[in-house]
């Protein structure tokens, strides 16, 4: 049967031999807002705030998906898997909530969807810090392989994160690009790099901003 991360359903498949496909088969709520009309393309997006109305919808999924999280971790506790287990948390994308004139996703790379959350827990395997470092999703393949054992001959295009919570390391280097315009409306796609305290973006106005 279809597991989704309530606690109840989940509680029921939980144990030591079917960890893994059940993990495989869970989904977490939604918490993306529906694709909205593009903006306008002879606008120039400019920095506006969020959205009050889309920041409140968003922070309300944002609440039930962390109560259903809670549940999941909890019964880790209970069942004696929590200090067998690497949790994980990231997302694929952030949402721009009406900021530089995007209601959503997938047409710009400013911050507020590209910058997305990064947790790693391994109780009695990682120190608690926080890493002031810009990382890459494609680091997480990597870190995990490393978590648990596995040689993978460093012939990935991302690298462990686990000497930054020893404290070593710096920025890297970040590639973002977005073919959305192009595909969806003929526009012109968007590439940028990110390094060095700057985002550069490639586009028919080239663009260069400072991190926050």
């Amino acid at each position: 049967k279809e597991c989704d991360w309530s606690s109840d359903v989940c509680s029921s498949d939980l144990g030591a031999s079917n960890i893994a496909p059940l993990l495989r088969r869970t989904n977490g709520s939604q918490t993306a807002i529906p694709d909205p009309p593009p903006p306008d393309p002879g606008l120039r997006p400019t920095p506006t705030p969020p959205d009050p109305i889309l920041s409140a919808k968003y922070n309300n999924s944002l609440s039930r998906v962390d109560r259903e999280v809670a549940g999941f971790l909890n019964n880790l506790k209970t069942m004696g898997l929590w200090k067998n287990t690497v949790i994980i948390v990231t997302g694929d994308h952030g949402e721009s909530l009406g900021e530089h004139g995007e209601m959503s996703h997938g047409i710009f790379l400013y911050d507020s969807t590209v910058h997305v959350p990064l947790v790693i827990s391994a109780p009695g395997r990682l120190p608690a810090r926080r890493v002031p470092w810009r990382v890459r999703t494609i680091d997480v393949a990597p870190t995990v392989l490393e978590l648990a054992g596995i040689s993978y001959g460093g012939e990935m295009d991302g690298s462990s994160l686990l000497p930054m919570v020893k404290g070593k390391g710096g920025d890297r280097e970040l590639f973002l690009e977005s073919s959305y315009g192009r595909l969806h409306f003929g526009w012109s796609e968007l590439r940028g790099i990110s390094a060095n305290g700057n985002t550069v973006i490639d586009s028919p106005r080239p663009e260069m901003y400072a991190w926050d």
